[in-house]
């Protein structure tokens, strides 16, 4: 028959359990070891005292300890579990953190136990298997310099009662009465079980507190790694931000991704391509000071790459006042989406200039930025170009030339596409013919359209 375990997550969540507590405050952990163990010795040590007053009644010898020393000791031990509890459970329920309770608890659970032992013998009793064990899980469950206390408080205790017991001062084994026991009753006895017995405290002791020491070193390196952790987020965060500045956002995910590699091949797409241009450029920066052009160019880029992000767009390249914008790689949808997308965003530019043009205006610019933008819908190769060394991802091919001369051809604050990209958009974007441009390098007359604008309307 099959045996049946606990489920996974039971056992987790005992272990879970087990953790918090080990987190919790030295108090509140002193009040859960005072509430659940010392009540266990109260009622031993009170069942041991209930033992020699019962003798006579059993028609038993009364044992040798005296009946009133057994009962002080009794008294002295319940004074000292009142105090425990009490001294663990004020700052517990105060939520503060008292490490000085703990030893309140040590010392009457530790005296509570040598009592107990030295009832049946102090070093012939089985019980003194209890102590090593102790000691283990004090300084386990607590922390070092506990399990140190501890160790030397019953090593003394044990020195004590063992003295007592040889110097005849104390019986040995009372509760016991045999004689076969006089004879362990001896210096030579009580010497070799007392290295006996210190050498398994000893090793429990040593035993918890490499525990707790491992821990500790672990959890100091869990830190450590935690902090490098944080540290590396960091910096690939600021990475990120950085590579975002000078590549496609795009393209900076593929970067960060393990999907890079397909960009490393070039391909022929089709794609939805953008240019912009400002009109006049070169007479308008005659006429400014150095720092106002500095000034207001990037201004009008900041907003135009704001705008292109916002609609997904691959910023390739800012030349100056120049902006070439493609859509449809490394991601692709459809070529409607790619072209909807680019007119659009167009669109947005253009509105967003008026905008400007009026804040510039107010500043004092007789004659703000104007721009003409052409857009092209055909086949281009995508991929990274350049040497080992710098690498650009862009677009090159006939059809990225046609659209930087369509852009050339526009009126400034118009919008220019090609007869490729009207007829992927002729029934959601108000176009206006605009006839055949000649373009250079092509031997045939181009057929382009103008859409509207905000300020067409």
């Amino acid at each position: 028959m099959a045996t049946q375990t606990s489920p996974p997550h039971t056992q987790h969540r005992w272990i879970d359990r087990f953790i918090d507590i080990a987190d919790w405050p030295a108090s509140r952990k002193t009040l859960l070891m005072t509430v659940v163990l010392l009540p266990v010795q109260t009622v031993g040590s009170v069942g041991a005292a209930a033992a020699f007053h019962l003798y006579p009644l059993w028609g038993l010898e009364a044992p040798l300890i005296d009946t009133a020393l057994n009962d002080g000791f009794l008294v002295l031990w319940l004074a000292g579990t009142v105090i425990a509890l009490l001294a663990a459970w004020l700052p517990a329920r105060a939520g503060r953190d008292a490490p000085w309770t703990v030893y309140l608890f040590v010392i009457p659970f530790t005296t509570g136990l040598c009592g107990l032992t030295y009832l049946f013998g102090t070093m012939s009793s089985p019980f003194i298997a209890v102590y090593p064990v102790a000691m283990f899980l004090l300084a386990l469950y607590f922390e070092g310099r506990v399990g140190l206390f501890a160790f030397g408080f019953v090593t003394a205790l044990y020195l004590v009662i063992g003295t007592l017991e040889i110097r005849g001062v104390i019986p040995h084994a009372p509760i016991l009465r045999i004689d076969t026991l006089a004879a362990q009753n001896q210096p030579a006895w009580f010497a070799i079980h007392l290295f006996i017995v210190s050498l398994a405290l000893a090793f429990c002791t040593l035993l918890g507190l490499a525990i707790v020491f491992a821990r500790r070193v672990q959890q100091a390196r869990l830190q450590r790694a935690h902090a490098e952790l944080q540290r590396a987020e960091r910096l690939l965060a600021r990475g990120n931000r950085l590579i975002r500045r000078y590549v496609p956002a795009q393209v900076a995910d593929k970067l960060l991704s393990d999907r890079f590699e397909d960009m490393e091949r070039t391909r022929r797409v089709k794609l939805a391509l953008f240019f912009s241009d400002v009109e006049g450029f070169t007479a308008l920066a005659d006429r400014l000071e150095p720092e106002e052009l500095t000034r207001l160019l990037n201004e009008y880029l900041t907003e135009m790459t704001a705008i292109a992000a916002a609609h997904h767009g691959i910023i390739d390249q800012l030349v100056g006042d120049g902006i070439m914008i493609f859509f449809g790689a490394p991601d692709a949808t459809d070529d409607r989406d790619h072209a909807l997308r680019a007119i659009h965003m167009a669109q947005a530019m253009q509105a967003r200039m008026t905008t400007l043009q009026q804040r510039w205006r107010d500043q004092g610019i007789e004659q703000p930025f104007r721009i003409r933008i052409g857009i092209n819908s055909g086949y281009a190769s995508v991929g990274n170009f350049g040497s080992p060394g710098r690498m650009v991802y862009s677009a090159i091919g006939h059809q990225v030339n046609l659209t930087a001369r369509i852009q050339a051809a526009c009126p400034a604050g118009g919008i220019l596409i090609s007869h490729a990209t009207w007829a992927l958009v002729k029934d959601r974007v108000d176009c206006t013919p605009r006839g055949e441009i000649s373009v250079k390098g092509v031997q045939h007359p181009l057929r382009v359209y103008a859409v509207a604008t905000a300020s067409d309307g």
